[in-house]
């Protein structure tokens, strides 16, 4: 088993052979599985974060490629923006509040050496599988229990 120094020195290692690396978190009682990227912030971009029931290899393909398409645009996504993956539906992007930070994309400190303060963080919620977002009317079961970390709420 690697032990934390050796985790920490071989993902910069895979950041600066790739430009970023995809953590996986697997659930917890209470906590779907989630996945984040880590070396977006060294291209001025934001990290990314989603939640959900993933495979490990689903989710790292579906960050890297948003990620790409970041990089691509050299810019972040518009907060809600439905960024166009070839999919049927389209997953939502929007501006992650300080608790995704603290308590989910946590190896970004560490791995790049910053503080909370030094990056921001966008969260990708995908819809049901009939492309309904969970806080939509009719968004199937399985798909409402994600936590939404967003910067900005609605005001209706």
């Amino acid at each position: 088993m690697m032990d934390r120094n050796d985790y920490l020195a071989r993902a910069r290692s895979i950041i600066a052979e790739h430009g970023r690396m995809v953590q996986y978190v697997g659930a917890e009682p209470g906590v779907p599985s989630f996945a984040y990227t880590i070396g977006n912030t060294s291209a001025g971009l934001p990290e990314l974060l989603i939640f959900g029931r993933f495979e490990p290899q689903d989710a790292m393909g579906l960050l890297n490629a948003l990620s790409d398409k970041m990089k691509t645009a050299a810019r972040a996504f518009e907060e809600g923006e439905r960024p166009d993956l070839g999919h049927r539906f389209r997953v939502a992007v929007f501006e992650a509040n300080d608790d995704a930070k603290r308590h989910h994309t946590i190896l970004v400190d560490d791995v790049l050496g910053l503080d909370i303060d030094d990056y921001r963080v966008q969260q990708v919620v995908c819809p049901d599988p009939h492309g309904v977002l969970p806080w939509e009317f009719g968004c199937h079961a399985a798909y409402r229990d994600v936590p939404i970390l967003r910067k900005w709420r609605l005001v209706s």
